[in-house]
């Protein structure tokens, strides 16, 4: 027998543990992968890949507690979510004139607000934040409220308010940098 249908061998505990994180997660994994990817498609390859990967390694998370494995779930999602969209990246050969030159024009603020950022400056802008940060603007952007990422992370909800004001602060600095260092070049 090899290695990779040895790594497949439940028995029946493991087997319903691994459904019950499917059932209870797998939509919430989707959204997230769709936030990264803007792809259905890719977003559920994405959640395949992800289970495959619990799935191997559920011996462990079995007995962790639920915020550790949600924890853990998330973080092999987004892994998975940017390797497919750095693969995809990769792969683009097109000018970026030619894509601007045939985009439709921006209509709301916050189209406005994001095709102002490049990519690149809003994946520096996230890696300064700290993990705890990563985490609650994951959740937010997942669309948990305030409440819901409190009980989360067990904190008070005013708590996450405050937490967001600082991330949302943060942000604002590190694209004020992005744009002062680009003003002199």
């Amino acid at each position: 027998m090899d290695k990779n249908q040895e790594a497949f061998n439940y028995d029946e505990h493991s087997r319903d543990f691994i459904l019950e994180l499917y059932n209870k997660y797998r939509m919430q994994m989707l959204k997230l992968a769709f936030s990264k990817l803007n792809d259905w498609h890719e977003a559920e390859d994405a959640v395949e890949e992800a289970f495959v990967n619990i799935a191997k390694n559920y011996k462990k998370i079995i007995d962790s507690e639920s915020y550790e494995i949600k924890r853990y779930i998330i973080v092999t999602v987004n892994n998975i979510s940017y390797n497919i969209l750095n693969k995809k990246n990769r792969n683009i050969c097109s000018d970026i004139d030619i894509i601007e030159e045939y985009s439709p024009p921006c209509n709301s603020a916050e189209e406005i607000a994001i095709s102002e950022i490049s990519y690149d400056e809003l994946k520096h802008s996230i890696d300064v934040l700290n993990p705890r940060q990563k985490q609650i603007l994951n959740l937010k952007y997942m669309g948990y409220s305030n409440k819901e990422i409190a009980e989360e992370i067990n904190v008070k909800s005013g708590t996450i308010r405050v937490m967001l004001l600082r991330i949302r602060s943060s942000l604002k600095k590190s694209k004020e940098r992005s744009q002062h260092y680009e003003g002199q070049r």
